[in-house]
Order: C-alpha cells, then sequence, then structure tokens
C-alpha cells in the first residue's frame, strides 16, 4: 500500500474542477464517486466505512452508462498511485453553488474493496 488514499478535490469558483487520487496502490482501479446530497441529509450510504456519500441522481448517473466504467469516475492510477483529471475554466458554470461530496474507492476485478479514501467536498 502506498499510504492513506486521499481523494483531492478543487476548483477557481470559475467553474473548473481538479481531481486526484494520492496514495492508492500502483495500477489499481479506483472508482470516484459523487454525490450532491449532504450525507445528513439521506437515509442510506454507500460505502458506510467512510462515512458513506448519499446514493442520489449523481451517484446513480455516475454508475450507468456511458459513464459506468469510464474516465474521470472509474480510472486506473499510474505507477505511483496517482491520477489527476482537470477541467478547466467555464467548464462546469451550470453548476455553480453546488457541493459535491466523494470519495475514491480502489477495487478489485471481482468488485471487492481493497481500500477507500475519506469523504471530501468540493462546491463549484
Amino acid at each position: 500500500m502506498a499510504g492513506t488514499p486521499l481523494l483531492g478535490l478543487g476548483t477557481d469558483l470559475m467553474g473548473s474542477i481538479t481531481l486526484m487520487d494520492l496514495c492508492f496502490n500502483p495500477g489499481a482501479m479506483v472508482a470516484n464517486l459523487f454525490s450532491a446530497s449532504p450525507v445528513a441529509t439521506c437515509g442510506s450510504f454507500l460505502f458506510p466505512n467512510a462515512g458513506g456519500v448519499c446514493f442520489d441522481a449523481t451517484t446513480n448517473w455516475i454508475l450507468t452508462p456511458p459513464q459506468f466504467g469510464s474516465q474521470p469516475f472509474f480510472v486506473t492510477t499510474d505507477a505511483a498511485g496517482m491520477y489527476l483529471f482537470q477541467l478547466p475554466t467555464g467548464t462546469l458554470t451550470n453548476l455553480a453553488g453546488i457541493t459535491f461530496e466523494a470519495l475514491g474507492v480502489e477495487y478489485t476485478a471481482a468488485g471487492m474493496i481493497v481500500q477507500q479514501s475519506a469523504i471530501n467536498s468540493v462546491t463549484l
């Protein structure tokens, strides 16, 4: 293991986003799952070991084709156990003011969870 896994999120507050998976195993399969619902408002949690993200319309969208299995939601880390994704300023302006909670989950080809990050959030 490369250390405690971390999902880092950032924005310039002008419609950009940066997503970084850090400290996962080299070559790991990682699912980056997002929710637009605060954890305190949902009745059930997805991956409760990490505090959970709510299973909502955002999460459901990620888990259905064509997003299911595609970047930046389903990625393979590099030799250092990292993955970086960025969208430039102006890309997500229609989501301004929305807060997303997210976590990165490392999993095996059989779908077993290896490890996961803590919850992180970003307001666009």
